[in-house]
């Protein structure tokens, strides 16, 4: 096995995603004087295909030194290629929205879904060229996994490896994300079940090791790569809701019509 033939295989597993809706249930946990505290409860309803997404988080965030405040919130999310809706509403408070151009941006990710987890980091290996000097593969036989690592042109020196299962139609169920010799960021996945045709981790667990952060996921329900209504990953502003809309430049107050 040659990285070359590694990358085609995992493009090929990872293709064969092609639309998902997951309930799933998140603890997140972070380091404070030498323990580890639980900063937030979620709950989040996400909708994927390969050209729309939809989230909505409802989440408890309990009170942490950075944040001395419990609060109660839930952010919905809808995002096509043309345009992004957000929506957050918080008990008590008027309603916030927001309508932009599409597409994802980082501080929209607060979290990870099934398909983040699985694929998140891995596009660039088939969509760039990559000089066979920057990639090492080795098989653990232990563990029956190969361990794949390489090294990007970037300004951060960043280095991923891939832990790849062959007998999971080559998807990676471990990750780590290096930059500037710094360990920055761990993933897992575990307790895999086949999903019509493509494998689904029902348990996986984020370490960011920067801001000493832990969040651990567990899938309650799950359907895979069958077709979702274009509706669906829509949703309506509630009225009341103070709308910013970033396309038409305006800024207002949705009423009764």
């Amino acid at each position: 096995m040659t990285p070359e033939q590694l990358i085609l295989l995992m493009e090929t597993s990872s293709r064969q995603y092609i639309s998902m809706e997951a309930k799933i249930n998140v603890t997140g946990y972070i380091q404070e004087n030498d323990e580890q505290i639980i900063h937030g409860v979620y709950e989040i309803i996400t909708r994927w295909s390969q050209d729309k997404e939809y989230w909505k988080i409802s989440q408890t965030i309990y009170p942490t030194a950075n944040n001395p405040k419990e609060y109660e919130e839930v952010v919905t999310y809808s995002f096509t290629p043309e345009k992004t809706k957000q929506l957050n509403e918080q008990p008590g408070k008027t309603p916030r929205g927001l309508i932009r151009f599409g597409g994802k941006r980082d501080t929209d990710q607060s979290f990870y879904t099934i398909h983040t987890v699985l694929w998140e980091n891995c596009d660039f290996l088939w969509t760039k060229l990559h000089d066979q000097r920057d990639m090492s593969l080795k098989y653990d036989k232990m563990n029956h996994l190969y361990e794949f690592r390489i090294q990007t042109c970037d300004s951060d020196d960043s280095v991923y490896t891939f832990y790849v299962d062959p007998a999971r139609k080559y998807i990676p169920v471990k990750k780590d994300y290096f930059a500037r010799n710094a360990h920055l960021k761990h993933f897992e996945c575990n307790q895999f079940q086949e999903v019509n045709d493509v494998w689904i981790p029902y348990n996986y667990f984020l370490k960011d090791l920067q801001q000493n952060q832990m969040e651990c996921y567990e899938v309650e329900q799950v359907s895979a790569n069958i077709p979702i209504d274009d509706r669906q990953f829509d949703f309506d502003f509630p009225i009341g809701t103070i709308i910013i809309d970033e396309m038409a430049y305006l800024k207002h107050k949705l009423n009764m019509k």
